[in-house]
C-alpha cells in the first residue's frame, strides 16, 4: 500500500500601504491511496485591502510499496518499470493561471524506474519514496477568482 502527503500551500499577499503587507498561508494536508478524488475548500482573501498575489505550492511524496517479478520464460528477460503517483490540481471556480496562460500546476509527478535484470526471477522488491515540489504564482488579471467573501475549491486527482 501507499501512503501519499499533499500540501497545497496558498500564500495569499495583500498590501495595506507602501511599507506593509500582510501574508496569509492556507496548508491542506492528507493522505490516501491512488485512484483517489478529493476536494478542498479555502477561504478566500477577504479584507480591505488589495490582493498583491496567489502562490500555489504542492510538496508531495509517495512512500511504500513492493511488486514482485515471476518470469514464466525459458529464457531471461529484462524489463523496465516507471513505478510512483501523480497528482493533478483543477478548480471548477477559480482559474489557476500564470501570467503565460499557462496552468499554474497541471500535474506533479514522483516516479522512479525499476529495472528488472535475468536473474531476479521471484524476487520482491521495494519501492523508494520519493518525493516531488512544484510552485506557481496566479496571473493578476485571475486574482479577483481568490478575494471576497465565502470559499474556493480544489481538486485533487491521485493515481
Amino acid at each position: 500500500m501507499k501512503k501519499y502527503f499533499l500540501s497545497a500551500m496558498f500564500i495569499l499577499s495583500s498590501s495595506f500601504s507602501m511599507l506593509f503587507s500582510q501574508t496569509l498561508i492556507q496548508s491542506k494536508p492528507f493522505q490516501g491511496i491512488p485512484n483517489l478524488n478529493k476536494t478542498f475548500e479555502f477561504e478566500k482573501f477577504n479584507e480591505n485591502a488589495p490582493l498583491k498575489s496567489v502562490t500555489i505550492q504542492i510538496d508531495f511524496s509517495s512512500e511504500g510499496g513492493y511488486f514482485g517479478t515471476v518470469n514464466g520464460n525459458n529464457y531471461p528477460v529484462k524489463t523496465i518499470f516507471n513505478i510512483g503517483a501523480s497528482a493533478r490540481l483543477h478548480s471548477e471556480n477559480v482559474r489557476l493561471i500564470d501570467s503565460n496562460f499557462q496552468p499554474v500546476i497541471s500535474e506533479i509527478r514522483s516516479v522512479s524506474e525499476y529495472t528488472v535484470v535475468p536473474g531476479s526471477d521471484g524476487k520482491v522488491h521495494k519501492l523508494k519514496n520519493l518525493s516531488a515540489s512544484e510552485s506557481g504564482k496566479i496571473s493578476e488579471q485571475f486574482l479577483n477568482d481568490f478575494s471576497g467573501p465565502g470559499l474556493f475549491k480544489l481538486n485533487l486527482n491521485l493515481q
